[in-house]
This record gives C-alpha cells, structure tokens and sequence, in this order.
C-alpha cells in the first residue's frame, strides 16, 4: 500500500474505540504517509481527535441522523466521493458491513472472525 487514504470504521462502543486506537497507530507506523480517517460515533470522537494518526474524522450517529439505513447509505456514498482506496472495519456488526459495502469502495477488510460477506477479504490485526 503505497501513500493514499485508508478508512477505518469504527461505530461501536467507547471500549472498543479505546482498544482499536493502538490499531490505528499500527496502520500509521505501518503506512507514515497514508492519511488515515475513522468513521465514529459522536461518543468515541475525542479518543480519535486526540491522536495524531488520525487525519479526519467522520461522525456516524447511529441514534440520530443515521439511524436509519437509508441515512448510513447516504453517508457513505458521501465517503465515497473522498476517493479512499481501502476500508479497514473493526467493528463487527451488519451496519458497518453494509456501510462499506456502499461506499463502493473496491477493497473492504474485516477484521478476523468477519461476520459478512460484503467484505473483499479478512484479516488480523497488524
């Protein structure tokens, strides 16, 4: 992967935010001059404001603007337009799934033991 975006979601609870952030550090260590973005929730924003691997930030509110699917698959065809290559998903659940699958973005990795099909492959941590 040479220097181009990447996209994490990460829409699950504080807890999970927290514990997926070292993971965001890896992927910068791992890429240094790829621009990293999260798709969060309004609760988890300020774990990922506050490190510097993170370039961008997008707010997924589940329990308002997007609650309904709809919502999820306007905002992320608006993603989509940011020209992100790949999608990396640590949370595990059908919404996240269906988010990056309509993003269109052409390779979408979840995370070990991934729960959907709509991914392009699966992977482990780094």
């Amino acid at each position: 992967m040479r220097s181009e975006k990447i996209l994490v979601v990460q829409t699950s609870f504080l807890g999970d935010a927290i514990l997926s952030l070292p993971f965001v550090q890896q992927l910068k260590i791992k890429f240094p001059s790829s621009q990293i973005d999260v798709v969060t929730t309004p609760y988890c924003e300020e774990i990922f404001r506050a490190s510097p691997a993170v370039t961008d930030i997008v707010i997924m509110d589940k329990r308002g603007e997007h609650k309904s699917i709809l919502n999820t698959i306007r905002l992320a065809q608006n993603i989509s337009k940011k020209k992100i290559r790949p999608v990396v998903l640590s949370a595990r659940s059908f919404r996240t799934s269906l988010f990056a699958f309509f993003t269109r973005i052409k390779e979408t990795t979840g995370l070990i033991p991934a729960r959907y099909l709509l991914y392009t492959k699966q992977d482990r941590l780094p």
